[in-house]
């Protein structure tokens, strides 16, 4: 049989074998729908085909238009129940509806299109109203999409062998279509099992917290098609780690965005978002999803957010012209960590494999920042037990240095009392100086030990401060005046009251005036004052003396430190009498400061709550 013998519908199936082979060698599924539908006009006659595709939000969107209608319905979308229910009230034409024109009551929320031209006047010309669709199923009768076709190019509705090659051809459409999307889920899981590991292999690259977080951001950005990607970190309810937010910029966007759409408080709002998206990051992460707001479809995560939440969110969204956020959880075994937040100018929703894999991201990426968090913690351990190993360094030589010499005393003058007993007066004195001094070393450790345990509720009572300056002075004049060091009182004020622990404040009022002595010198001056204002009484302790090195100044409240000074450390002392009224007046509520100049003295100014404040503290 040569071409010219052959009948119009074997004709027809050659060309829609060629058309079918044409649409399976299709590079991806644009292509494919293209192809199909060009099929329809080059082969099967029509001039007008219209691919529509069932999207995930359970819409029919018309993403293919040939011919006449392009215009009109490009990019147009009809619910599902709408279009099938015209579908469905047409006539059944096997695998076929066709919808005759006036047949049934059409959906005005659908989107349509009619030809102005004018039909062919006999019985079975193609009306302006007619509509023929088609079906478009995968190998296991999912719906995938539907195929409608207008302008027959004869202007007749087509006979029974055209609608057995139209149904051929739709369901090979519908393969391709599957096979189509087949390949690129395929290539999907590709590219995101490549992004995921590239997240993985950023972060896994550095040690610390916050190169792994900033290694981390480019690719999760490159690998999830974001325009901006977001990490947060929760605080630890123990206080063991603050919060971490990369860029560090990200909540002063939340509280720009916010003030732009907010009358009410914008930092109370802020931290209302970030409790409120801690709150569902958690949850998404025992229930293992992820969260997708987007300005498009602004009911998005209604069913989990507060709306204010929701609102603060969409109005970010809006201040970075971004279409959507999604949030992923981060975490490890059953503890969420933080969250992902990835931004795009598209407010397409995602596919379960970018859900899978942003989740795998999540997974993986808290398992890393769990194991540096772990790293840091035993640093931080190791750190601190090598301060304690040199602590207790530090204790036994200060301990040892000041129980040698009062012990030497101790010893060489018990020998001479026993070697020459005209002698033994200046002994005892020797002896009970040395004595002193060991059971001073002794109060000092015990004091600091004290004052080391943790702070409980202080036995408060109204102590008068002036008195206790006074009574300090009187105690150190003798010292003061052997060392030819001139007491100030002038600057007490009468009647300063705090409330305080008593033996405490007499404790950290001595040491101050104590060591003012010790470290100045003939023509020195000590000045002491107490004032006292509506918040605060001040003590301050003001001496002409030798003065503190600059480099011993960060380290002068440290346990058992001493000077670099020659000359300081020539002056009996354990080094225990700062870290003393350093940590009084911790327990007081109150602050310490201190400025030094070498060879012009020091200057110490203590300041505790006055007594209203401390009682209402």
């Amino acid at each position: 049989m040569n071409g010219e013998d052959e009948t119009p519908e074997l004709t027809a199936l050659r060309e829609l074998h060629r058309i079918t082979m044409l649409v399976n060698s299709a590079r991806d599924l644009v292509d494919v729908l293209h192809t199909a539908a060009q099929g329809v006009i080059d082969v099967i006659g029509f001039d007008a085909a219209v691919v529509n595709m069932l999207t995930d939000r359970d819409e029919f969107e018309a993403v293919t238009v040939l011919g006449p209608p392009h215009e009109a319905l490009i990019g147009t979308r009809n619910s599902r129940d709408a279009l099938l229910s015209e579908v469905e009230a047409g006539e059944v034409w096997g695998q076929l509806a066709f919808v005759p024109d006036g047949s049934s009551d059409h959906d005005p929320s659908m989107a349509s299109w009619a030809t102005s031209e004018p039909p062919l006047e006999e019985a079975q010309a193609w009306l302006p109203g007619d509509a023929l669709y088609a079906p478009l199923r995968a190998p296991d009768g999912e719906l995938l999409g539907i195929l409608s076709v207008d302008l027959p190019r004869d202007g007749r509705r087509p006979d029974a062998v055209l609608c057995r090659i139209l149904e051929m051809y739709a369901v090979q459409i519908g393969l391709a279509i599957h096979h189509a999307r087949e390949r690129e889920r395929l290539a999907e899981r590709l590219r995101l099992s490549a992004a995921t590991h590239a997240v993985v292999q950023a972060a896994a690259g550095y040690d610390d917290l916050e190169h792994i977080l900033s290694a981390s951001l480019p690719a999760l950005e490159g690998g999830f098609r974001a325009t901006r990607a977001w990490i947060r970190l929760f605080a630890e309810t123990n206080g063991a780690w603050d919060a971490v937010n990369l860029p560090s910029s990200l909540v002063d966007d939340l509280r720009a965005a916010i003030s732009s759409e907010a009358s009410h408080d914008v930092a109370g709002s802020v931290e209302l978002l970030l409790a409120g998206v801690e709150e569902v990051a958690s949850t998404c992460w025992q229930t293992g999803r992820i969260l997708a707001v987007s300005r498009c479809r602004p009911d998005d995560g209604a069913d989990v957010l507060e709306r204010e939440v929701l609102t603060s969110v969409l109005a970010w969204l809006h201040s970075l012209d971004d279409d959507q956020v999604v949030l992923v959880p981060l975490g490890v075994a059953d503890q969420c960590l933080g969250y992902i937040a990835l931004n795009r100018r598209t407010g397409g929703g995602w596919t379960e494999a970018e859900e899978a894999a942003a989740l795998d991201v999540g997974r993986e990426l808290g398992r890393v920042i769990s194991s540096a968090r772990l790293r840091a913690r035993e640093q931080e351990l190791m750190a601190r037990l090598e301060e304690l190993d040199e602590y207790k360094d530090r204790v036994v030589t200060t301990i040892i240095h000041e129980l040698k010499n009062p012990l030497s005393v101790v010893m060489g003058n018990l020998e001479l009392a026993r070697d020459e007993p005209d002698l033994t007066t200046r002994a005892h004195e020797a002896i009970a100086r040395g004595a002193d001094r060991m059971q001073a070393l002794v109060d000092d450790l015990l004091t600091l030990t004290r004052l080391r345990e943790p702070v409980v509720e202080l036995d408060r009572v109204t102590v008068d401060l002036s008195e206790v300056v006074a009574e300090v002075a009187t105690l150190e004049a003798q010292g003061a005046q052997r060392q030819g060091v001139r007491l100030d009182l002038s600057g007490v004020e009468a009647g300063v009251q705090v409330r305080s622990e008593g033996s405490e404040l007499d404790r950290m009022v001595l040491n101050l005036v104590s060591n003012a002595i010790k470290y100045s010198g003939e023509g020195d001056v000590v000045s002491l004052t107490v004032v006292q204002d509506a918040e605060h009484v001040e003590f301050r302790c003001i001496d002409t003396g030798m003065g503190i090195r600059p480099q011993d100044m960060s380290s002068i409240f440290d346990e058992f430190d001493r000077s670099s000074s020659p000359e300081a450390r020539a002056k009996p002392g354990s080094g225990l009498g700062l870290p003393i009224v350093r940590r009084v007046v911790q327990r007081h509520g109150g602050s310490i400061e201190v400025a030094s100049q070498v060879g012009q003295g020091s200057s110490f100014i203590v300041r505790l709550p006055a007594p209203d404040q401390a009682l209402t503290s």
